[in-house]
């Protein structure tokens, strides 16, 4: 019995747009018009209208068979069509499958196939229903393919899903678009494979391509901006491939809605939009730190990967922002509650989050020091101030709002939203560490004054490599990596039967 998963992924790539599957009954009648994946639950035989630019024939005896062989190689030699031949049940039985090259049409192959070959019109199909390939037999004979062997490369010839409005082979993508496409992130300009997809998918959205030409190019092995579509399928088969490939669409199409993208999209404007963003959340009274710091991860991932919608696992922004899984999950969950964040539809069981811009014009959601200049904020997801080994938590969140000016108590406590007795603790860990200064008796009433001092990235990173911090966020690091590739090798792993 054929896996369902590669009979599904073969009728999907020969079907027309919006066709359905005919049910073949056991005495060859019709028994009734279905949809392509009921027909494959079911496992009876089924036929399918083929998509424009793809001809089927019907080889049902050796001379036929004979004469389809030459047609394939004479196809694949002089038209460069790509061919699919499948051992179709009855023995010495065959259909052959005929992808046309873009400027041929089905009428001109059928004139230049009578010029050469003399071939029964009722074999030859492009517009009758035909069992797609891998479709079972009615009487359970047994199907295979024989060239290509495997269901990867059958896709590959048979190219991508039709999708609406396609008078003969599917629109393409231009330019440096359709280069990202083909050759992939030759210039590395995107972060990750995925990012590269989901640029793909924008591109292809904005041009008026279906979420069905996305799929099929991502199921399109020859397309190495595919790449991460492909990893799946590689070890999770087509179904995941698919399914992966349409989320990343799905989000595709919601991430430009919401930030009313053009195919044009101006990294300048990106970056000063999101600086803003991250600016506002670096100084937001927020009544947990652990939110900040999950929310200043998410957006060092969205800057990283040129994204208002990010994909990160919790296991990433874990590693990030030095706290806890569950810690991380409850923080997302109270960053869309109070809308920093619009939860999207996850893709392969990872949530993507869309970033509220709007944020940046609520003024009244933070506060700042009239007329001081904060301390650098930049580095607060640095490893320092990420981990509960460093200055995790209210610390963190205190230098990130003192400025270097002197200040009473009173004012830090209006800055961080924080009692005094904390802000009093997390001062007096960072003057520990050489990030703040505290003055005695200078203040109003003779109380202390205090400040953060600025730090650059080198001074930081010495102070995290006199704790191992760095070592600790690799090691971290490496052992969900292990675990990712432990976890895809067990579902890989065949059943023992």
């Amino acid at each position: 019995m054929q896996n369902h998963e590669d009979v599904l992924a073969l009728a999907r790539a020969v079907v027309k747009h919006g066709g359905k599957a005919l049910l073949v009954n056991e005495d060859n009648s019709p028994g009734g018009w279905v949809s392509i994946e009921e027909a494959v639950r079911s496992g009876k035989a089924f036929a399918v209208e083929p998509k424009p630019g793809l001809i089927a024939f019907d080889l049902d005896s050796p001379e036929l068979v004979a004469k389809g062989v030459m047609i394939k190689e004479w196809a694949e030699k002089y038209l460069e069509a790509q061919t699919v031949l499948v051992a179709s049940g009855r023995i010495g039985h065959r259909h052959l499958w005929v992808r046309l090259p873009a400027g041929i049409t089905e009428e001109e192959f059928k004139d230049l196939l009578h010029q050469n070959y003399e071939f029964p019109k009722h074999n030859f199909r492009h517009s009758q229903a035909t069992r797609p390939p891998l479709s079972p037999h009615r009487e359970g004979l047994s199907v295979s393919l024989e060239d290509p062997t495997s269901v990867a490369e059958a896709l590959n010839r048979l190219g991508p899903t039709d999708g609406p409005g396609k008078a003969h082979l599917p629109k393409q993508l231009k330019g440096k678009w359709a280069r990202l496409l083909r050759d992939g992130d030759t210039a590395n300009e995107y972060d990750g494979r995925h990012n590269v997809e989901a640029a793909i998918a924008s591109a292809a959205y904005l041009a008026g391509l279906s979420k069905e030409w996305f799929i099929g190019e991502m199921m399109n092995s020859q397309n190495q901006g595919a790449a991460k579509t492909q990893e799946i399928v590689a070890k999770q088969g087509q179904a995941a491939g698919i399914e992966y490939s349409g989320r990343t669409y799905d989000n595709a199409v919601e991430w430009v809605t919401a930030n009313n993208v053009t195919l044009g999209f101006d990294h300048e404007v990106f970056r000063e939009k999101l600086g803003n963003y991250r600016r506002v959340a670096e100084q937001a009274n927020f009544q947990r730190a652990t939110d900040r710091d999950v929310l200043l991860a998410l957006i060092r991932h969205g800057e990283k990967h040129s994204s208002y919608s990010p994909m990160a696992s919790v296991r990433d922004l874990s590693i990030e922002s030095g706290r806890a899984i569950g810690t991380v999950s409850a923080a997302l969950d109270r960053l869309v509650t109070q809308g920093w964040l619009t939860r999207g539809e996850p893709v392969v069981k990872t949530y993507t989050y869309i970033f509220n811009l709007e944020m940046v014009d609520k003024t009244n959601t933070y506060s700042i020091q009239g007329g001081t200049e904060r301390v650098c904020t930049r580095n607060v997801t640095h490893p320092l101030f990420t981990s509960t080994k460093g200055l995790a938590g209210r610390a963190a969140e205190v230098w990130a709002k003192v400025p270097s000016v002197y200040l009473s108590m009173s004012e830090v406590t209006r800055l961080t939203g924080l009692p005094a007795q904390q802000a009093r603790r997390a001062m007096k860990r960072l003057e520990a560490f050489g990030l703040a200064e505290v003055e005695k008796g200078t203040g109003p009433k003779g109380g202390d004054r205090y400040r953060c001092l600025d730090a650059s990235t080198e001074e930081l990173d010495l102070l995290a490599d006199e704790l191992n911090l760095h070592e600790e966020r690799w090691l971290k690091g490496e052992q969900v990596k292990r675990q990712r590739e432990a976890w895809a090798e067990i579902q890989n792993r065949p059943e023992i039967s």
